[in-house]
């Protein structure tokens, strides 16, 4: 098994990129990596929840 620690999501191809890399597996979201602001690190979270989330499996 490949360990990929980060990657970059970028709506709307990211639902499909992960189904298939990560199939059962698990999506970690860390917004504060790397010191981003946490005003901005919500704004990042709002786009996944509004534009991503949708698309990907529910289990």
């Amino acid at each position: 098994m490949q360990l990929q620690l980060a990657f970059e999501l970028r709506s709307p191809s990211c639902g499909a990129s992960h189904r298939e890399r990560y199939a059962g597996g698990v999506l970690l979201l860390n917004p504060l990596l790397g010191g981003i602001a946490p005003r901005e690190a919500w704004k990042m979270l709002r786009l996944f929840e509004r534009e991503v989330l949708p698309h990907l499996p529910v289990q």
